[in-house]
Formats: structure tokens, sequence, C-alpha cells
């Protein structure tokens, strides 16, 4: 299972998350004649991997 595939369907990994309030990044689209904020694609691979190898905000702060 990919992290990407984990961070979708383990809940108690997707709980932890909220908990700890991530993710945290805004995406920003920059075009030559102005610049976009938006939620950025909610995926929290990155963060899977760290939880998987214990470590990482999530699983410091919202292992139960």
């Amino acid at each position: 299972m990919t992290n990407r595939e984990f961070s979708q369907k383990d809940k108690t990994f997707q709980e932890a998350c909220a908990k700890v309030g991530l993710p945290k990044h805004v995406a920003v689209i920059r075009e030559r004649s102005s610049t976009t904020r938006g939620a950025a694609y909610p995926s929290l691979a990155r963060q899977a991997s760290k939880w998987r190898h214990s470590k990482g905000l999530a699983y410091k702060e919202g292992r139960f």
C-alpha cells in the first residue's frame, strides 16, 4: 500500500492529522498577471510516511 493510499484509508491516521490541524499548507498559483491562493490537494502522503516510521507531527501529538 502506498503512502497516499494509506493516508486516504486509515481512519486513525486521519483523526490524528485532524487533531493537530494537518494539512497546514496553502497552494499558491502564480500567473503573469496575478497570484491566487487556494486549498491544496489534501494529500498527506509525506506525513503518512513519517507516521509509518513512528515520527512526525501527527504521530507525536496525535497518537492515541
